[in-house]
This record gives C-alpha cells, sequence and structure tokens, in this order.
C-alpha cells in the first residue's frame, strides 16, 4: 500500500486523478467556551465552513485566574474609539501623520495606566504574570502609541513591557513584513 502523501486525489469533477495528495500538519484550534466565547465561535464556523480540518482544544473562559485577561481582552475589542480613528494602526506605516487630539492622547494616557497596574498587581513581564493573549492583542495597540511619541517612558513597568513585547519573534516578523509595504491610503 503506497503511503497516504503518495494517493491521489481526484480533481475538481472527481473522476481522475490528478497528483499526489500534500499532507499538512493538522490545525489547532484553541476556543473558549462555546457558552461564553463569541470570538471563538467566528473563527470556528469560518474554518468549518472552508472544510479546513482541525482539533479543538479547550481554553477554560469561566476559570476565575482569567477574569484579567478576558476584561483585557474586552476593553480592547470594545474602546479606544478616538485612539482608533485619531491613530489608526495603517497610518503608523505613513512616513508622516497628523498629530493625535486631546481626547486620543487621554485614551492613550488610560490605557498605559491600566497597563501599568496589571504590571503592578501580577509582578509583570506581561500583564496578567504570564504572555498571554492579552498582552498580544494590544500589539497593534503598542505600535500606535510608539508611532505616534506617545511618551511611554512616564511608566517605567510599561515602557519594559513594551520593549519586550516589541521584541517577540511573531511581533517583530509581522512589522517587519508590514514595513516593507506600501503605505495604505483609503
Amino acid at each position: 500500500m503506497r503511503s497516504l502523501a503518495a494517493r491521489e486525489r481526484p480533481n475538481e469533477v472527481g473522476r481522475r486523478p490528478v497528483g499526489p495528495v500534500r499532507l499538512r500538519a493538522m490545525r489547532t484550534l484553541y476556543i473558549g467556551n462555546k457558552n461564553v466565547s463569541s470570538w471563538s465561535m467566528r473563527a470556528w464556523l469560518a474554518l468549518k465552513e472552508k472544510g479546513v480540518a482541525f482539533e479543538e482544544r479547550l481554553v477554560d473562559l469561566t476559570d476565575p485566574n482569567r477574569g484579567p485577561t478576558l476584561s483585557k481582552l474586552a476593553w480592547m475589542h470594545s474602546g479606544f474609539t478616538n485612539i482608533r480613528t485619531q491613530m489608526s494602526f495603517e497610518t503608523t506605516f505613513h512616513p508622516t501623520r497628523k498629530p493625535a487630539g486631546p481626547a486620543a492622547l487621554a485614551e492613550a494616557e488610560q490605557l498605559a495606566k491600566s497597563w501599568d497596574e496589571s504590571l503592578s498587581r501580577f509582578g509583570g513581564p506581561w500583564l496578567c504574570g504570564e504572555l498571554s493573549l492579552a498582552d498580544l492583542t494590544f500589539a497593534p495597540m503598542v505600535r500606535r502609541l510608539r508611532a505616534y511619541a506617545f511618551p511611554l517612558e512616564k511608566w517605567p513597568r510599561v515602557d519594559a513591557w513594551v520593549r519586550a513585547l516589541e521584541e517577540r519573534p511573531s511581533v517583530r516578523e509581522w512589522i517587519s513584513a508590514a514595513e516593507k509595504l506600501p503605505p495604505y491610503v483609503g
């Protein structure tokens, strides 16, 4: 019997083989409790609709120790209207930008204070002690604040956290690729 990689796959009409099947590693989707996480539902539905095979792994969002992370995620997804409009992510890749207005700067100040409180409460080096989705979710916000020269050095713990986040290989890889593209003008 030939290996799975050597088996042939049917063409679009399903009649005759068109070549070997390429094996891919099984994808893993980390989801929250299905009765708690609407964000998990979105990713799950998208993968199902596209016919992508995946394994589900549950991250228990009802664990009371996850509360601070969930709170940060909810705030990130529902707040910061002024930062989003006056310090948009795409403009961080433009060579020149309009200065942020007072409302955006006030939100940035509130955000930096919140980060500082979390870093103090959990002892760092990450927002909830260990690296979590809360830290990674704020990577685009960190990019905004840096690009608009927001004075993060006012909060030494926050400044150290921002530097550590910016040095994550995944963050560096994304930003490096984005900086090579022409600025978006929409």
